[in-house]
């Protein structure tokens, strides 16, 4: 408390990031148990936390998002710098037909995300099943549905995870995929 919210959360969420990110870029696909819940209870009370996993998956590259850039999201999503990263970088992931994903990084990611959920009950799955639905979605996946009606089971007041299925009954696709 001395230090702030913003310090205790970088301080705790510091490990699970960098696991995250070692993970993805050594293409493991699974996360030690300790960091894997200690991620999805991060994003059942950060939604900042949860942004910052899906801004590492469809960065598409480890020099994009590195743990320090998820870390500032997370700890403070409202600073001006963090909301045009974002921006920027969803921006240019959704419109940018050149913006290849790394289907690897990203299958990787959304594999940990599936045993994340798997390690955890109630609103404690959402939020892994709604960014494995995204990512999914992302690379065109048929599994993107599943995992986001699995994460509307337990919360149907999720918006990310209404957002995917509905992107998906629809036949929306990043501009990456229009291209294909």
């Amino acid at each position: 408390m001395e230090r702030g919210i913003a310090k205790a959360n970088r301080d705790w969420l510091d490990a699970p990031f960098d696991e995250w990110n070692g993970n993805l870029d050594g293409r493991v696909h699974r996360m030690s148990q300790e960091h894997a819940q200690e991620l999805c209870v991060a994003m059942a009370d950060m939604l900042s936390a949860r942004d910052a996993l899906i801004m590492s998956l469809v960065s598409g590259a480890p020099t994009v998002v590195d743990t320090k850039a998820m870390l500032d999201l997370a700890s403070s999503p409202h600073d001006p710098a963090n909301v045009i990263h974002l921006y920027r970088l969803l921006d240019r992931a959704f419109n940018d037909a050149d913006c290849l994903p790394d289907r690897e990084r990203c299958v990787c990611g959304i594999d940990m995300l599936e045993s994340m959920a798997d390690q955890v009950s109630g609103r404690f799955e959402v939020q892994p099943l709604t960014v494995a639905a995204y990512g999914s979605w992302w690379l065109g996946s048929d599994d993107a549905l599943d995992y986001a009606k699995r994460a509307l089971e337990l919360d149907s007041q999720c918006t990310l995870a209404r957002i995917v299925a509905s992107a998906v009954a629809q036949e929306l696709r990043p501009a990456w995929r229009l291209k294909c």
